[in-house]
């Protein structure tokens, strides 16, 4: 096969270069659009073999320029992949209602995006030779009513060939394809399928038990009649984009992306399923790799400021909507830099991952301990009291905990140490006031709890309720 031509179609020059790039690098035959009205003209002149398409652009989207394709006979065939950022099922549904063949998320992971390129290319060239081949075969079935014996021979050859080149083609694809028979259940499987499961089971629906598959989702089982290919032969349903946690048969888990689409004949009965796997254990060990660098620290393994900000912009909002307190206790410790200077750093990664275990037993579950960076942590009371003196009294008996939590002794490899926090604590009940203010009363607290001999806490008196002063909260 040759390489393949592909129409590039996005309003995002930056985006549309990148791609393009990614494209030619591969060897592929690329033409780039900017703009719904081009990519219709730039068909008209010359159809491609795959077109990349953005969903929302201005003017005319996405999903008109696939409408205008379907429309017309000389490009309804070209196979569609939309791109786009939106994850949105019914925006998924709709692309494909309209005639996509594929949906590749923004941003895009350029492995994934040149495999689902291949993959529709190989089918689409694949459909055009076996059209062609067809158009082949009824010229022979015509030379056939002259010449029926001598030709039949012929004949049979050629559709020989056509299955075995079939069949040569589902052996090298790169993901794995599998045929159910409505009436004893999987009966083939392509080298690529046997590798993803480390071989095949020829069995009926009913026991389909024997292969073992977890709903990513929600860990959920699945029974043997709850499988897509059972779904599909049962109740002629078509399934795209399941991903399912795997046991292979030689004991290994892997995470696959499944499909399956049934199979009608003329009676218009399910008479077959096929279904494609293709192993994304990678891709998603990378996304899992990715959000925990992104919202992690990595030593404490802690939620980090960013992280942080995002659960207080939501504790902010149930606050409004229930007229409920939350808290912030900014917690930094006393004279960490000495540990640092005497023993290393080293001791004092140690003695940061203890923090991060007492303070988080030091509250509830649904409560939030996060490291902002150095010896910086911070504690997020949610749904505290509605009345602020109470909710004022429950958060200093966790900052009292804290204290006593932390003071205790710490074992540094062979060293013993003692360590004390310095706390600032500030309420919050609704959005009056801003995420960065509120970290900033905290900690200007927790410098007056240092300012006031360490080993304490303070409430910050400008926060909720101005007009309350909680010295008498004040600790030691």
């Amino acid at each position: 096969m040759h390489p393949g031509k592909i129409l590039v179609v996005d309003d995002d020059l930056a985006s549309l270069k990148l791609l393009t790039d990614i494209l030619t690098e591969q060897g592929y035959q690329v033409r780039p659009a900017d703009s719904g009205e081009l990519a219709l003209a730039s068909v008209e002149v010359q159809p491609p073999e795959l077109v990349l398409l953005d969903l929302f652009m201005p003017r005319m989207d996405g999903f008109e320029v696939l409408r205008r394709l379907k429309a017309h006979e000389k490009s309804r065939v070209i196979p569609v992949i939309f791109l786009s950022a939106a994850t949105e099922t019914k925006q998924r549904v709709a692309a494909f209602k309209l005639g996509a063949v594929d949906f590749v998320s923004k941003p895009f992971q350029r492995d994934e995006l040149l495999a689902r390129v291949q993959t529709h290319l190989d089918l689409f060239q694949l459909h055009t030779q076996l059209e062609q081949r067809a158009a082949e075969l009824q010229s022979i079935n015509e030379k056939l009513l002259r010449k029926e014996v001598a030709e039949r021979k012929r004949s049979e050859e050629a559709l020989r060939e056509s299955e075995q080149f079939l069949k040569c083609i589902l052996e090298i694809l790169p993901i794995g394809v599998w045929l159910i028979d409505a009436q004893k259940g999987i009966v083939w499987g392509n080298p690529a399928g046997q590798r993803i499961w480390a071989g095949m089971r020829p069995v009926d629906i009913e026991h389909f038990g024997q292969y073992k598959a977890w709903r990513l989702d929600t860990g959920q089982l699945l029974a043997p009649h709850e499988w897509a290919g059972a779904r599909a032969i049962e109740k002629g349903e078509t399934s795209l984009d399941e991903e399912l946690e795997i046991e292979c048969f030689d004991g290994a888990h892997k995470i696959i992306l499944n499909h399956a689409v049934p199979i009608r004949g003329s009676d218009g009965r399910v008479k077959c399923a096929v279904i494609v796997n293709q192993d994304i254990t990678e891709r998603k060990a990378a996304e899992n790799t990715i959000r925990q660098m992104a919202f992690q620290d990595s030593l404490t393994q802690l939620p980090n400021r960013r992280l942080l900000l995002d659960r207080l912009r939501h504790a902010m909002a149930a606050c409004t909507r229930s007229q409920h307190h939350g808290a912030l206790l900014f917690i930094d410790l006393d004279h960490f830099k000495a540990l640092n200077d005497a023993l290393g750093h080293d001791y004092g990664d140690l003695l940061l991952q203890q923090v991060a275990e007492r303070l988080t037993a030091c509250v509830r579950e649904g409560d939030t301990v996060a490291r902002l960076g150095g010896d910086e942590f911070v504690v997020m009371l949610e749904d505290l009291s509605e009345n602020t003196e109470e909710a004022a009294t429950q958060a200093q008996v966790v900052g009292e905990k804290i204290l006593a939590a932390l003071g205790q002794p710490y074992w540094l490899a062979s060293h013993e140490h003692h360590s004390t926090p310095s706390i600032g604590i500030v309420l919050f009940d609704d959005h009056r006031e801003t995420m960065e203010k509120l970290l900033k009363w905290a900690d200007l607290a927790m410098y007056e709890a240092k300012a006031a001999g360490r080993n304490t806490f303070r409430f910050f008196e400008g926060g909720v309720h101005t007009e309350q002063s909680f010295n008498s909260r004040n600790h030691r």
